[in-house]
């Protein structure tokens, strides 16, 4: 949409405008944002749009919004390979599947791989305080995120 010029939007919107009503409904915006790439459904594309069509203005505006939005949209692409690859690492640690990783799963999964080495005094307990928002003495995945991303909460 972004490199689209506004003679270009505005056939798209006819070719949209179904009904010649002079709006386009939110099944046909959402048809349209599928086809570009951007996967939302009927619910989402109303709270993006907050109303059920768009006329002329209102499309041309939101058009804008999404052609700045997709500028990032690679950003938010590898952001979405990111957050996979720590779901599957979260789930290598969380050996029991209940959702958290415990000082004792992170104990298991180091042993595991050869990197864990009692004499250099490792505390999994300790390591696991420090990213541990909510002091449960657990990580749950966001806690996690933090830990992998090294930012403390």
């Amino acid at each position: 949409m972004c490199s689209l010029s506004r003679d270009d939007l505005q056939r798209i919107f006819e070719k949209l405008e179904k009904e010649e009503d002079g709006y386009v409904s939110l099944e046909n915006l959402k048809r349209l944002m599928e086809n570009i790439g951007f996967s939302f459904g009927a619910e989402e594309v109303e709270c993006l749009v907050g109303k059920k069509s768009l006329n002329l203005d209102e499309f041309l505006t939101f058009c804008e919004s999404m052609s700045s939005s997709s500028n990032s949209s690679g950003e938010s692409r590898e952001g979405q390979e990111e957050e996979r690859e720590l779901v599957k690492a979260f789930e290598v640690f969380d050996m029991d599947g209940d959702g958290f990783i415990s000082s004792q799963e992170v104990e298991s999964v180091l042993k595991r791989l050869g990197l864990w080495d009692p004499k250099s005094c490792r505390d999994c307990a300790s390591m696991i305080g420090v990213y541990d928002s909510n002091s449960d003495g657990l990580l749950d995945f966001q806690e996690f995120k933090n830990m992998m991303l090294l930012t403390i909460p």
